[in-house]
C-alpha cells in the first residue's frame, strides 16, 4: 500500500482514527509472530522516515520475521489498554 500506517490508523477513510480522543499507545501489525510495538517506534522507521503501509517499511527497525505479510491483521491499542 501506498499510505502511511498514520493515516491507515487515522483517516476516516480507513480506520477511523481511535474512538473519544485516546491516543495511540501501540499496534499489533500482524499476527502471532509480530511483537506488540508501542507509537513511538511504530508510526516512524528506524531511519526515522514515515512508516508505510508495505512489508519493506513496516520490518524495518527489525519487527517482522518473514511470515509477517501474509496474515493482515492490525490491532491498534489506546492508551486505556493495559
Amino acid at each position: 500500500m501506498t499510505i502511511s500506517v498514520e493515516e491507515f490508523i487515522f483517516s476516516d477513510e480507513y480506520c477511523g482514527g481511535i474512538p473519544n480522543g485516546k491516543r495511540l499507545k501501540a499496534c499489533i501489525p500482524g499476527g502471532s509472530s509480530v511483537p506488540i510495538l508501542p507509537a513511538n517506534l511504530f508510526l516512524k522507521t528506524a531511519k526515522v522516515k514515515t512508516r508505510m503501509m508495505n512489508y519493506e517499511s513496516l520490518a524495518d527497525g527489525g519487527f517482522c520475521n518473514g511470515k509477517y505479510d501474509g496474515i493482515g491483521g492490525f490491532i491498534v491499542l489506546d492508551e486505556t489498554n493495559v
